[in-house]
């Protein structure tokens, strides 16, 4: 039962395109658009510059920033995005879904999956699973559209509501 380290150095802005099985993976620095196809595994990646579409089966994502939109399938991964700069579309089964901050729209939606978007400061979020709790901030004076639906848990919204959105 052996272990293989492989270090690769390339440009930066350099795109990605990963097909494995199983595996870790640390990107340091940034790339552009990146293409991941997972099995298992843990992959992070510090900062894309480009796009991303992931497919992620049951591997753990972590990405630091990125400035293009993202789009993630898997089965049961936990991901977490520090900063998204764009749009994020995210889809799976379970594991975890955990944005720090979006400035762009956000579309979750699992099945026995928690949800949880630090700050979102502007756009729209469609946020929906059957169990695993969903949280959302919106930063002060943003005017944002949040619809949230969790089919065994309970959705609480303590923001007063605007009458005219337009304003901010």
């Amino acid at each position: 039962n052996g272990s293989v380290a492989i270090t690769i150095e390339l440009p930066a802005g350099s795109k990605l395109v990963l097909n494995t099985a199983w595996t870790d993976v640390h990107a340091d620095g940034p790339l552009g658009d990146c293409e991941l196809n997972l099995g298992s595994g843990q992959v992070q990646l510090d900062h894309i510059t480009g796009t991303a579409n992931i497919e992620g089966g049951s591997a753990g994502v972590r990405i630091g920033e990125v400035k293009g939109a993202l789009r993630y399938e898997g089965s049961s991964g936990k991901v977490w995005i520090g900063h998204a700069w764009s749009d994020i579309e995210l889809s799976g089964a379970s594991g975890s879904f955990d944005i720090d901050r979006a400035e762009g729209g956000v579309v979750a939606k699992a099945a026995n999956c928690p949800i949880r978007v630090g700050r979102i400061t502007r756009g729209q979020a469609e946020l929906m699973n059957a169990a695993g709790g969903i949280e959302v901030g919106i930063t002060e004076g943003t005017a944002a559209s949040v619809d949230a639906k969790s089919t065994k848990g309970q959705v609480h919204n303590s923001l007063p509501a605007q009458d005219n959105a337009d304003e901010f």
